[in-house]
């Protein structure tokens, strides 16, 4: 992997312990982040569309969006017992 991308996955993570710190909800989180990439990695509108089109219809994206939610309810688990 290039230098520069890693640099830009760095910034991701430091926005995202940021947001964190913030106290934002994982899943806003999530849509900043996954919002904020597409200009930060150049990708068209158009293709970036397409690729959501694809993994809507993809099996894999629907798991991963069931794990996705179990850890947000976590998160809510957490952050009511005081513990984030």
């Amino acid at each position: 992997m290039e230098l520069q991308a890693m640099m830009k996955l760095m910034l991701v993570f430091i926005v995202i312990l940021l947001l964190l710190r913030l106290r934002l909800k994982l899943g806003l989180i999530m849509v900043i982040i996954a919002a904020g990439m597409i200009p930060l990695f150049g990708i068209g509108l158009k293709d970036a569309g397409i690729s959501i089109l694809r993994a809507v219809k993809n099996r894999t994206t629907l798991e991963l969006f069931l794990v996705l939610y179990l850890i947000q309810m976590l998160e809510g688990t957490l952050r009511e017992s005081g513990v984030l």
